[in-house]
């Protein structure tokens, strides 16, 4: 007697076939892409004075007028020294280096740093 096996049935379908976008697909792509970034650009140039007038309404009076005071509500740095609460000012060094130093006692001719 002979004996016939039969085989399953491929469990795998067909490989889906990935197809290259037409040059019309890619046209359409473009103006689209175009618009969305005009109106980003539209929308920031809005926004920007918004944020502009809510940091400054954070700002205390003597941060609105100090040159370069951060846009977030802060105090100065101050010292101690010797009883007295001295400012503490960033003070350009010989070697080109930035220091952060304090004024011990302020004169016309000269000042001593601490």
């Amino acid at each position: 007697m002979t004996t016939t096996i039969a085989r399953p049935a491929a469990a795998n379908p067909e490989p889906a076939v990935i197809t290259k976008r037409s040059r019309g697909q890619r046209r359409n792509l473009m103006p689209k892409t175009l618009v969305t970034l005009l109106a980003l650009v539209i929308l920031f140039v809005f926004l920007v004075p918004l944020a502009s007038m809510i940091f400054t309404s954070l700002q205390t009076m003597n941060q609105l007028v100090e040159p370069g005071a951060p846009i977030w509500p802060a105090q100065p740095a101050t010292f101690e020294f010797e009883g007295k609460t001295l400012d503490v000012y960033k003070v350009p060094m010989e070697d080109g280096t930035t220091q952060e130093l304090a004024i011990g006692s302020m004169r016309i001719v000269s000042s001593s740093w601490v």
